[in-house]
Formats: structure tokens, C-alpha cells, sequence
């Protein structure tokens, strides 16, 4: 399980009293974090993101799961220290994707790495349910996506990220990565275009 470091610690649990945590919105919990400090809104934040944060990290950065994990643990770190940065202009699912993609940025800004991946860590990646490729029967099949999707550039994997495994809409989807509308539809049938012709050139090998 994921476990955010760096948190700042002397501060109270407060129970939020009255009702079940499952029905709080995402506004609500941080909001409470923001005014009152309360540390259980911000770890219900932090369980019902992380994997989904880990996930579109994990497939920016190629697959390279120790340093997924630490960029998600930065993502929740600036939350906890700078809640005050959501304003409540846009949806917290909206906002929360922001801060990430702008880490993940950050993170290529600063490595400039390529980085490999193995046989064994691709597996691993299937088995466990934590990919994009849940409903492709060949094990075959799977691999040539994960080439073809590791071919995208960064923007298309984000793109196609958000299109696919967090089924966004266009509309949210253009509020995270700050595009037109327009742009945003034109650029998802340009990578699906690209996806069809490297997975149609990949089927003559199978």
C-alpha cells in the first residue's frame, strides 16, 4: 500500500461525525482539510486517489514503478501542504491531475533519462490488473500495445491515459491539460489513429 512520507505530524484526528465518509464529494473532504485541518478528509483524499494518480503516472514515466510511487507521494505531499491552491475553479479530480501531470513534467525537466523496461516487469504490470490492456485475450496482443503505447509521445500518453482508463470527457480533459476543445478531440482521433497503424504493423509478426 502506498504511504505518503513527509507529512507533517502533532496534528489531531478529528472523526468526521454524522455520516458515512463514502458520501463526501472531494470538495467537501478538502475543504475540511483546508479549514479545519482534518487530517482524516485528507487520507479519505489520499485512498481514493493514489492508485488511479500511480497508474497515470506509472505510464508517463515507461513503466518505472519505484519512481511512480515517489511521484505520487509528491503529488499528495503538495496537496497536504498547499491545499489552499484549490480554489474550487474547476473539479477536484481536475485539479488533482494537474498537480500530477506538472510533477511528472518537472521529473522529465530535471532526469532527461530514457528508461527500460523487462519482460518480467510487464507481466507483472498484467497479472496485477494496473495497465491499460485488462481486455486483451493474447498475452502477445498486450505486449504489442505496451510498445505501441510507449511509442506515443508524452502529451498522447496523457491523452489517451485520460480518454481510456479514466474515461474524462473531453471537457475535463481540456480543463487538465489547458487545450481547446476542439484540440482535445482532434488530438485523441490522431493517437488512436497512431495506436491502429502501429498495432496493424505489429499483427503481421503474430
Amino acid at each position: 500500500m502506498l504511504a505518503v512520507k513527509g507529512l507533517k505530524k502533532g496534528l489531531k484526528w478529528p472523526f468526521i461525525k454524522g455520516r458515512n465518509t463514502k458520501v463526501f464529494t472531494d470538495e467537501e473532504l478538502i475543504n475540511q482539510f483546508k479549514l479545519e485541518g482534518n487530517r482524516l478528509a485528507f487520507e479519505l483524499l489520499v485512498k481514493r486517489y493514489k492508485t488511479r494518480l500511480y497508474q497515470f503516472i506509472y505510464y508517463q514515466i515507461q513503466q518505472n514503478a519505484s519512481d511512480a510511487e515517489d511521484l505520487t507521494q509528491d503529488v499528495f505531499i503538495e496537496l497536504f501542504n498547499k491545499p489552499n491552491n484549490f480554489r474550487g475553479e474547476a473539479k477536484f479530480s481536475t485539479f488533482l491531475y494537474s498537480v500530477a501531470r506538472n510533477i511528472v513534467l518537472n521529473y522529465f525537466r530535471s532526469n532527461k533519462r530514457k528508461f527500460k523496461h523487462t519482460t518480467e516487469e510487464l507481466t507483472e504490470c498484467i497479472e496485477s490488473n494496473q495497465c491499460l490492456l485488462e481486455d486483451f485475450s493474447s498475452s502477445q496482443w498486450k505486449s504489442h500495445y505496451i510498445k505501441a503505447f510507449n511509442g506515443l509521445s508524452f502529451d498522447e500518453k496523457q491523452i489517451l491515459f485520460f480518454c481510456d482508463n479514466e474515461q474524462l470527457t473531453y471537457q475535463e480533459i481540456s480543463e487538465i491539460l489547458g487545450l481547446k476543445l476542439g484540440t482535445v478531440r482532434s488530438r485523441i482521433n490522431t493517437v488512436r489513429t497512431k495506436m491502429i497503424t502501429s498495432l496493424q504493423e505489429h499483427s503481421r509478426e503474430l
